[in-house]
Order: C-alpha cells, then structure tokens, then sequence
C-alpha cells in the first residue's frame, strides 16, 4: 500500500485539476474562488477558525508551514471586527488573489508537481506542471468516493468531506461520476456543498464572478 504525502485542502484541490491520462493540471480548472475556499476550509479543519452560515466567528492564531495560508490567518487575525468584516464572502474574495501559483510552486516546492518552462513563438512565457505521481488523481478520487458512499466505507474524515463540498463547484462532479447511473452520486456532492457554509460562500462569489461577465 502506498504511502502518500500529507497535503492540504488547496494542494489536493490543484492534484485534483490534473488530466487522468496526461497528469498535466489544467489550469482552466485551477478556479481561485474554489481555492480561496479550500484555504478557508484548510483553517477550519485546523481549528485555526470556526464559522458560523456567513461570518468567521473565531481565531485562533497558529504556526502554519503553508506561507499562503498563514498570511491569510494573520490577515483575519489582525481584522478588526465589523458587521460585514468577518464574512465568508469577503474572505472568499481576499483569498483569491494568487492562490493558484501560490499553491502551484508549492507543490512543485514538495516534489508534487513537476514544472516545464517555455517559450510559445519565442515570447511568451508559458508553464506546464504535471504530477509527479500519476496515481495522485486516483488516490484523490478514492477519497471523495468515501465521502460520497459513506455506506460503503463507513464515516469519512473532515477533510475528504470538506474536499467533496468543493469538487462540484470546481466542476469536476461529472468527470468523477459520469453518466445517469451515477446521478445520486452526483446529487451527495451537491449535498455536502449545500451544507458547508464556507462552500456556500464561493458558490455566491461564483455567481457574483457569472453576472459580471
């Protein structure tokens, strides 16, 4: 059996947007809003926050070894409390920004990623990471089906229903399970979306994002 590294929420997240044949992520997966809430949800699994349906309603200052994620730690840490500064809708927002390549050069930090540089018509800088390990998009898999058929397995861990509430918004359901068989399945994810609030919160930024284009 093998042993997989321990990765965080956003790190499975970015493992997660790889092609199954090609390991190659792709980016036009790699949603910042999703990622921002995996971050959130990264704090919450660590007890560094709590939350309530809307507001973080907690802090509890950590030593984090993700520099991404303690940044934003000591960002709500060092907010001063209003009506709408504590919201998960504007932590959503204010975790975005960068999170892709901050998580990307992470995980090529830790040997997860492998990243190749070029040039496309000799100008243009281009980047493409691939997992180091093609099997992390079945590990990862495995994980989320325990989440979805706890029937199956018995109780899932936080961290793989925390991961499945952000699966369906980064679009990945229907790569998961295809087809009409599959339906019900499909049907848990959205489930366990609906009753995360910080996963409530990037699907109303999600929306906000869709009406302005």
């Amino acid at each position: 059996m093998q042993d997989w590294p321990l990765t965080s929420l956003p790190e499975d997240m970015v493992l997660l947007c790889t092609d199954p044949r090609s390991s190659v992520v792709k980016r036009t997966r790699l949603n910042g809003r999703v990622l921002a809430g995996a971050v959130l949800l990264e704090l919450l699994v660590k007890s560094a926050i709590s939350v309530d349906t809307k507001e973080i309603t907690g802090v509890r200052p950590l030593a984090l070894d993700d520099p991404f994620a303690a940044r934003i730690l000591a960002e709500i840490n060092s907010t001063r409390p209003s009506r709408s500064s504590l919201r998960l809708l504007r932590w959503v927002y204010k975790a975005s920004w960068k999170v892709d390549r901050a998580y990307l050069d992470r995980l090529t930090a830790r040997g997860l990623l492998y990243a190749r540089s070029r040039r496309i018509l000799g100008i243009f800088p281009s980047t493409k990471w691939t997992a180091a390990n093609p099997a992390w998009s079945i590990h990862l898999a495995a994980r989320i089906d325990h989440a979805v058929r706890p029937e199956a397995y018995g109780p899932p861990g936080s961290r793989d229903l925390y991961l499945t509430a952000l699966v369906g918004l980064a679009g990945l359901s229907r790569r998961l399970y295809p087809g009409g068989d599959n339906r019900q399945f499909r049907r848990r994810i959205s489930d366990l979306s609906r009753a995360n609030p910080i996963a409530n919160a990037v699907q109303q930024v999600l929306a906000e994002d869709s009406r302005r284009r």
